[in-house]
């Protein structure tokens, strides 16, 4: 590799550790569409989460009562009450397809912009369902504490002042939510 091929090279690798540093994870618009992922997938997220409570949020780009729970997310997400992450997985692939639903659910993030942690589920209903114990409507929500270990489930919108006084509610052991990410 001459001088020039090493340069360009790690302006790409930069340019990539910068795009990767601003992706989805981080709630800025992401480059390019949600990254697919499967149950296994989502359950490792979750799991590198931990030290902060996090609210698992099911949706599609088609329901409309996920579409008005966004804003609401988004808020909640950006001021982190209690160090709260919030997870949006799209299951717009049960009705567009697993090539089709990324580009689907991009489009409509480009259009509505909510900045949160954005995924899109690929694979079947049941190993979803199975894996979160899924009842088949949505939008449904898990909220996590920082332990992970489940807190509450949400059918419907998951309200904010909801999701702000579970945060703030003593666990088992007397402390809150967001207490157990102090330890």
């Amino acid at each position: 590799m001459n001088g020039d091929t090493r340069k360009f090279s790690a302006a790409l690798l930069l340019l990539a550790a910068l795009g990767s540093a601003a992706g989805c994870g981080s709630g800025a618009p992401a480059s390019q569409p949600p990254a697919r992922v499967d149950a296994r997938q989502i359950q490792a997220h979750l799991a590198a989460e931990r030290g902060h409570p996090v609210l698992l949020s099911f949706w599609a780009t088609w329901c409309r009562p996920c579409v008005e729970e966004m804003p609401a997310l988004t808020r909640l997400h950006r001021e982190r009450p209690g160090g709260l992450r919030v997870v949006a997985v799209s299951l717009d692939a049960f009705l567009a397809g697993d090539d089709d639903a990324p580009r689907v659910v991009d489009e409509f993030l480009r259009a509505t912009p909510a900045a949160l942690d954005h995924l899109v589920y690929s694979g079947s209903q049941d190993a979803l369902f199975g894996a979160f114990e899924l009842p088949g409507i949505i939008p449904y929500a898990i909220l996590f504490d920082a332990a992970g270990v489940e807190i509450h489930r949400f059918e419907g919108i998951a309200t904010e002042s909801e999701i702000r006084a579970l945060l703030q509610a003593p666990s088992g052991d007397g402390r809150s939510a967001s207490d157990t990410e102090k330890l």
